[in-house]
């Protein structure tokens, strides 16, 4: 019974996250595709270029796009460690589901490392909306910058894989199970190093920066 359960419980889990990705790249490509337009026909990107240095740093969107991920990583890397030590106690994996159930923050911890991969997929897409822009509207050259986007997705497709396979714990190699205390403690301080750049040292040095701005005038 417990057996069916999980296995009914995965195949949803599986095939919403395939809904929600498809759904994800199919928006975040119209999105791309609309945003590209806005800011050629605003010209945005000369208005950017214009703008004073310290004001680019405050809308900037590599450090926004780098602190979003590396957030979204804290709960990812949390879940890992915590699957790799388990494997320690060699569980079935209807008793480690049952145990994941019985604790109350892990369901949700479980949805969250999802969201690294939600990201980039959104990002990946958002350029690939970009990239179709150029080559429809613009010259068909642009089209070459395809294989970005594609090797994007490949990327993202192979990181969920192994993503299901550390959530699942099964199917590791006889070095992974002799070694999974470390590596369940490796994850867990990639997810405080995370949590700590993203919630500490970035807020820290963006009140720096403004501390500076604010004394030169």
């Amino acid at each position: 019974m417990i057996k069916k359960i999980a296995s009914t419980l995965k195949a949803i889990i599986k095939h919403k996250f395939r809904a929600t990705a498809i759904l994800v790249i199919l928006a975040f490509t119209l999105f791309g595709y609309w945003l590209i337009d806005l800011l050629i026909d605003g010209d945005y990107f000369t208005k950017y270029k214009e703008l004073d240095p310290f004001a680019k740093e405050l809308v900037s969107i590599e450090g926004w796009w780098l602190e979003t991920l590396i957030g979204g990583c804290v709960p990812m890397f949390l879940v890992f460690g915590i699957q790799f030590y388990l494997l320690k106690f060699d569980l079935e994996p209807e008793k480690r589901e049952f145990i994941f159930a019985a604790l109350p923050f892990i369901p949700k911890l479980k949805w969250l490392t999802n969201k690294p991969i939600i990201f980039m997929l959104g990002t990946s897409s958002i350029f690939l909306g970009m990239v179709l822009y150029l080559g429809i509207e613009g010259n068909t050259k642009y089209l070459a910058a395809l294989f970005i986007p594609a090797l994007l997705f490949l990327f993202i497709y192979l990181l969920r894989i192994s993503s299901s396979q550390i959530s699942s714990g099964e199917g590791f190699s006889k070095f992974t199970h002799k070694k999974c205390v470390s590596i369940g403690w490796a994850c867990i301080v990639l997810s405080f190093s995370c949590w700590v750049y993203a919630d500490v040292i970035l807020p820290f040095s963006d009140a720096l920066k403004l501390w500076s701005e604010l004394n030169k005038s």
